[in-house]
């Protein structure tokens, strides 16, 4: 029975195959000659989001039917949270593209700016839920350590946590404050620094565990 993310996850996904239907339907009307060169874009357009949003939620029940993955209930609550925030930041980006292929004048210079903003709130909020996370085969730095050592996965996702929120909060005010081009150079530099200190913090758990 699908818990209450997986409900509103299933329910996000619907909503996005509806506005991608709803813009398929409505788009405005396009030379005879041209339709039909027109269609296909136009379908992956409006559904492809939507469709990958679809597989990453039967692969994640998938994968829960078919392994006792995660043991702890609390655990498994956080995965299904970080689940839901996938599929919504999917389901965002749908309709960001939807509205600025709809010509409304004010979204062409910053659509691009508000797609990195939204990546960076979700990496915020999924960083406030990795430390809460256990060993399972769906989300986080998944390697036979840490798999294997409960330890050493609470403590390698609690940092990677911390690292996750510091580069979705400089995701979400660079490009505003320093513009798009300038602030994706900031945003790069700042996942470059994240990934080398997780990247860090995982080699000296592993040795410090690694007798366990």
């Amino acid at each position: 029975m699908p818990g209450t993310a997986q409900l509103r996850a299933i329910a996000v996904v619907v909503a996005a195959y509806a506005a991608g239907s709803v813009w398929f339907g409505l788009r405005p009307g396009l030379a005879a000659e041209s339709e039909s060169s027109y269609l296909a874009p136009r379908a992956l357009i409006a559904f492809l989001l939507p469709t990958k949003a679809a597989v990453l939620l039967w692969l994640f029940s998938a994968i829960s039917r078919r392994s006792a993955w995660e043991s702890d209930p609390h655990g498994c609550t956080a995965t299904e949270r970080i689940l839901l925030r996938c599929v919504i930041f999917i389901g965002a980006l749908h309709g960001l593209i939807i509205l600025r292929l709809s010509e409304i004048p004010w979204m062409r210079p910053w659509a691009p700016r508000l797609a990195v903003v939204l990546f960076g709130a979700v990496l915020v909020s999924v960083g406030n839920l990795l430390p809460t996370t256990r060993p399972n085969l769906l989300v986080g730095i998944r390697t036979a350590r840490s798999l294997r050592c409960r330890r050493l996965w609470m403590e390698l996702h609690r940092v990677g946590g911390y690292a996750a929120v510091g580069v979705g909060t400089i995701a979400i005010v660079a490009p505003v404050v320093l513009g798009f081009h300038v602030g994706g150079q900031v945003i790069c530099l700042a996942v470059v620094l994240a990934l080398s200190v997780v990247t860090v913090r995982y080699r000296r758990l592993a040795r410090d565990y690694g007798s366990l």
